[in-house]
């Protein structure tokens, strides 16, 4: 039997799970070669990082289930030398979609920088603009707060505060913590916007306690994620990682568990209880990633809108496009076009601003 030749057609066919066995093994040996040479590759180098990131996705898969099946062994030996030969980087969206891919001729487009630690600190009564902090974390006396304190990151920005009471809290870009004086003098009490991961410092005569909205989660010691943007969101997600807490939204008292997810409809008032059987990926940005799993683009573009600091708009004909994936928040965005170009979207930059929409 002769060995496939390897086309676009055929990686495409890779991407989409439909290649025959003896067409994902030659695809496989032959990114093996060329990992080592690239002068070998039968593509451009644009579309050939736009595969390694897939490749790399596709392996890393393979390896993690690797310790629940002992069987296809030389599939994962394949797969074992192939991770090898990559480079360290980041593994990004396998584009789930049945319509032939669109191609697009990719100029010298402007890019957006990935974000950076900082944030702007006032104390009291100060000016906001008075002082930011570059520094990855900004730890606050371990007794109680004097005077009122806000921590605001922009787009483009996280950080990470140590409150007096010794909770973290890590701070997603385009967020806002207020922290009320005297707080750990007899309460613990906070206010957010935006998001954020809190791991709470374990004190049972102090329960700890953030509003969001019209929602308070209270905790002892624990840790969970909480997310409301209330300029392009109309829900606040709570997750779980570890320890109890309770939401409590006018006379209703939820308490969770967990690895539990709860979301809120601020409008109706409608909440969803969720249970995550991939619990990490829920707060993969506080560890410096990116991870979607069939999210829809919408929800991505608002994601990486808030990191990469750009504007954007969605042809109707791509609302229900989804991607799958993990990347490091420290790509460039030029990476994140080279995927929307191998994923078969269509996209221009003008003026900062991003617009995904099929050829005319």
């Amino acid at each position: 039997m002769s060995t496939p030749k390897i086309t676009q057609e055929l990686l495409q066919k890779y991407q989409q799970n439909q290649c025959t066995p003896e067409e994902q093994a030659a695809i496989e040996s032959w990114y093996n070669d060329v990992s080592k040479q690239r002068a070998r590759a039968p593509l451009d180098e644009e579309s050939l990082m736009a595969v390694d990131v897939h490749l790399r996705s596709i392996l890393q898969d393979k390896l993690i289930d690797r310790k629940a099946s002992t069987q296809r062994s030389m599939i994962w030996k394949v797969a074992a030398a192939l991770l090898v030969a990559l480079t360290v980087s980041s593994i990004f969206l396998l584009y789930r979609n049945s319509t032939k891919p669109e191609t697009l001729t990719v100029s010298n487009q402007p890019t957006f920088s990935p974000g950076i630690f900082r944030a702007t600190v006032s104390h009291g009564n100060e000016r906001p603009a008075s002082n930011q902090y570059s520094s990855n974390v900004l730890t606050m006396d371990h007794q109680s707060t004097k005077n009122s304190l806000s921590v605001e990151t922009a787009k483009g920005e996280e950080f990470k505060i140590v409150l007096a009471d010794g909770t973290e809290v890590w701070m997603n870009a385009a967020s806002k913590i207020h922290v009320p004086e005297k707080f750990n003098l007899n309460d613990r009490i906070i206010f957010l916007e935006g998001e954020a991961y809190f791991k709470v410092a374990k004190n049972k005569a102090k329960p700890f306690i953030v509003h969001v909205a019209d929602l308070t989660v209270q905790a002892l010691g624990t840790e969970f994620n909480i997310q409301y943007y209330n300029h392009d969101r109309k829900s606040i997600k709570t997750f779980l990682v570890e320890g109890s807490v309770q939401l409590n939204q006018g006379k209703t008292q939820t308490l969770l568990k967990p690895g539990e997810l709860f979301e809120i409809d601020i409008q109706t008032g409608e909440h969803v209880r969720t249970i995550i059987s991939d619990p990490p990926k829920l707060y993969a940005w506080k560890d410096g990633y990116f991870e979607f799993d069939n999210t829809p683009i919408a929800d991505i573009l608002q994601n990486l809108s808030k990191w990469y600091n750009f504007q954007y708009e969605i042809a109707p004909s791509y609302s229900h496009k989804t991607l799958t994936g993990k990347i490091a928040r420290k790509q460039s965005f030029d990476d994140v076009l080279k995927i929307l170009k191998f994923s078969g979207i269509n996209y221009q930059i003008s003026d900062g601003l991003l617009r995904l929409s099929p050829k005319s």
